[in-house]
């Protein structure tokens, strides 16, 4: 809870709307994915 409150106070302060944030978080997910699989490989 703590995390998305974070998350939502940073936004407000940047000015970004939340559909943009939450397609930020989808996306560094995706890459976090990524890069976990290639320094697994």
């Amino acid at each position: 809870m703590s995390s998305k409150r974070k998350a939502f106070s940073w936004t407000s302060q940047e000015g970004c709307s939340s559909h943009y944030m939450a397609l930020d978080q989808k996306e560094l997910i995706m890459l976090d994915t990524i890069t976990h699989r290639h320094s697994n490989n």
